[in-house]
């Protein structure tokens, strides 16, 4: 480790519960301990990171109670509840749910909107179907399906997707989406496609009700809702592709303006074009991607979203985007006479390429799945009663120019979002409701050191951002500290405070697009940088021993790193050292 008193990340980054490790000494014998970094983003299920997979992993609840005990917070009517059943975990954990008279169901109240799914394990006894609804108050207007617990077939549904998965000896996983204002969840033993019987059973075991198109493994739960995944404590080491070792993701609060960003056939307009949910597997690696399809004669089809935007300036639209019969699509803002930027884009889904330049397309996982965006500078006059089109099938450079040319081609999208800033940050998703990702915040109390050290940090950048916030802090409090921002020329900037007065700053020239490497060190109180191997002019005054370390996104638009390494020293490091330790 360099001799360093304290490391975060390089080939060492590790997570435990809801904090960050570094390695630390902490006594004489120059023995490494873990030290924890406390995190927090304030919203929960609203981030998303790449996992070591390659694929893209989410924060998830399970919004019942008492998941697997089925005679607490629910209600039975016209049936009885038996617990100590063999299940399909080989555990003894499952229920046998018998009715005594027409349409006996075991039900529960909850309060979720949206996007929902609603999911149980569940096996054949006398009754040979199972029944799931998501009720919203009118049984009419419900999402409800039946399932052959005999076959393994879907019978009559209304939903938007159902599904059943066997998972062996009998037991299968049954599940049914819905986009609802939801009251209630019912399961029903059955007979084919239909309650009306007066007796019959079926086991039953686990059951969730989640936000989304698909059911993701089950959590339980017993008085409270639970949670899994990427919360909001949860530190996002992000990979990406041909990366071996993670980068701690800051990244800025951003809202992504669309209420649903998986589900297409809901508040987006359409023209000429056939939906397919649940048709494929998308960048999770789970079966939620959407068939977006033409249908008809038009000369053109396209997927668009008419909105209302609160304020003028940069904003980014982006999807994932897969090859299907077709290989290209086009997406734009539509009627924004005042926009600068690119208005219109193509994009190659065969090779991830794009014709039209100034506009972003990056490969995910390895199934040929491709995040695209652009970037507009909207207009104080172009707030409302325009379209953003989030994709239309296209030829290379044009639309279809014949009438009847896109009927039947098609490609997989996924993941729609439209945020206010000048570049596409991570996913958000949505499920029925615009949603915000607060920034990203860790932090490391009390580490105490003298005013000779050297502070030394790694990030991976893209130039080209606005990078006013801090984003590394190292002080006591917030009026003593030395810091780590963006300067107006888009390269970071070293600047102290002390008893909350400016003392001045140092901003390197040399940075560069990707690894980017940089120290400062401290010599009683005087600071000297080095950039990617090169000592920079002037000088920094703090005399200040600092306490904390924080690591801080931009609260406003515009961080500019993965966070890769941290080094901390407790000795100024030669200027030959720093040059060696700073070099790309």
């Amino acid at each position: 480790m360099n001799n360093a008193s304290l490391e975060l990340g390089g080939t060492n980054w590790a997570e435990k519960d809801a904090s960050l490790l570094g390695y630390t000494v902490s006594d004489d014998s120059g023995r490494f301990f873990p030290q924890e970094f406390a995190f927090s983003r304030g919203s929960n299920l609203a981030a998303t990171r790449i996992g070591k997979t390659g694929l893209i992993e989410k924060g998830r609840e399970n919004l019942l109670l008492q998941s697997n005990q089925f005679d607490t917070t629910w209600t039975v009517a016209g049936s009885t509840i038996t617990d100590g059943q063999s299940g399909y975990d080989g555990s003894n954990n499952a229920w046998l749910l018998s009715k005594s008279s027409a349409s006996g169901n075991l039900g529960q109240n909850t309060t979720s909107n949206g996007v929902t799914t609603f999911s149980v394990y569940a096996k054949a006894n006398a009754s040979l179907y199972l029944r799931l609804i998501i009720f919203d108050g009118t049984f009419a207007a419900n999402g409800a399906a039946y399932f052959d617990l005999q076959n393994g077939a879907l019978g009559t549904t209304n939903a938007i997707d159902s599904n059943i998965e066997s998972v062996g000896n009998g037991w299968y996983r049954c599940s049914v989406s819905f986009n609802t204002s939801n009251q209630r969840v019912y399961i029903y033993p059955a007979e084919a496609n239909s309650t009306t019987g007066t007796t019959g059973s079926i086991y039953i075991q686990d059951a969730q009700l989640e936000l989304g198109l698909s059911a993701s493994p089950y959590i339980p739960t017993t008085t409270t809702t639970a949670q899994a995944g990427v919360l909001e404590n949860t530190p996002r080491l992000n990979y990406t592709a041909g990366v071996a070792n993670p980068y701690l993701l800051l990244e800025p609060s951003r809202t992504n303006l669309f209420p649903y960003s998986e589900y297409f056939n809901t508040d987006y307009s359409s023209a000429g074009a056939l939906f397919i949910e649940n048709a494929t597997t998308s960048p999770e690696g789970v079966v939620n991607a959407t068939t977006f399809e033409g249908s008809g004669t038009l000369t053109y089809i396209r997927l668009a979203y008419s909105i209302i935007f609160s304020s003028a300036g940069d904003h980014t639209l982006s999807l994932f985007a897969k090859a299907g019969t077709n290989d290209f699509f086009a997406c734009y803002f539509e009627g924004f006479t005042g926009a600068s930027g690119v208005s219109l884009a193509y994009f190659d889904l065969s090779d991830g390429t794009t014709p039209t330049s100034g506009v972003s397309i990056e490969a995910v996982g390895t199934d040929g799945w491709y995040r695209c965006s652009i970037t507009t500078n909207i207009d104080s006059g172009d707030l409302a009663g325009n379209l953003v089109v989030l994709c239309a099938p296209s030829t290379s450079s044009v639309f279809y120019p014949t009438a009847g040319d896109a009927d039947g081609k098609n490609i997989q999208i996924y993941g729609a979002q439209l945020e206010q800033g000048s570049y596409p940050t991570s996913y958000i998703p949505t499920y029925g409701a615009s949603t915000t990702r607060g920034f990203d915040y860790s932090i490391i109390e009390s580490l105490g050191y003298s005013s000779t050290c050297t502070f030394y940090y790694e990030f991976n950048t893209t130039t080209g951002r606005e990078k006013s916030a801090p984003f590394v802090e190292v002080g006591k409090d917030n009026s003593n500290k030395f810091y780590i921002k963006g300067s107006s020329a888009n390269n970071p900037q070293f600047q102290v405070q002390g008893n909350g007065i400016f003392n001045g700053s140092i901003a390197p020239t040399n940075e560069v697009s990707g690894i980017n490497k940089i120290a400062v060190q401290w010599s009683n109180g005087v600071g000297v940088v080095f950039s990617n191997g090169v000592k920079q002019s002037g000088t920094l005054t703090n005399s200040d021993t600092s306490q904390n370390i924080d690591f801080i996104s931009a609260k406003g638009e515009g961080t500019p790193h993965d966070s890769k390494q941290l080094l901390f020293f407790e000795e100024a490091l030669s200027d030959a050292e720093l040059i060696t330790l700073t070099t790309i």
